[in-house]
């Protein structure tokens, strides 16, 4: 799995305050762990990596890691702890779901190119108008 390094890692939301949120009470224990994990070896290292975390949380004989490593990161819970963790503002987790929403919803069908160009202008927008997500 893809290791983020992060220099400054001030910002973020401690481990301890982040375990207290109703968000992260509501992760599975699989998803807790990995959450802790990650979280806790990306604070001390600066590197965020999910297949570690993975390894941590269900052990090294499970086969599949990578697979399990990507399905936890991708999971909506998930992603709403981390962010806030991470202390990603509301506006910059919607930027950032536009290109995977436009995507997924291009593949089912479900969205017209040009409704895509839209989402995907209102992206660049936002960045340029010099919003702080």
């Amino acid at each position: 799995m893809l290791v983020v390094n992060h220099p400054d890692r001030s910002q973020y939301l401690n481990l301890p305050s982040l375990t207290e949120t109703p968000e992260f009470l509501k992760l599975s224990p699989l998803q807790r762990r990995f959450v802790v994990f990650y979280a806790a070896h990306g604070l001390e290292t600066g590197e965020y990596n999910a297949l570690l975390a993975v390894r941590d949380a269900i052990g090294e004989s499970k086969p599949n890691l990578q697979v399990r490593a990507s399905q936890l990161l991708n999971n909506s819970r998930v992603r709403r702890v981390l962010d806030l963790h991470f202390k990603r503002s509301e506006l910059q987790v919607l930027l950032d779901s536009i290109p995977r929403a436009a995507k997924k919803s291009n593949k089912l069908g479900l969205l017209s190119p040009a409704v895509g160009k839209a989402l995907i202008a209102f992206e660049k927008f936002v960045q340029e108008q010099g919003e702080k997500p």
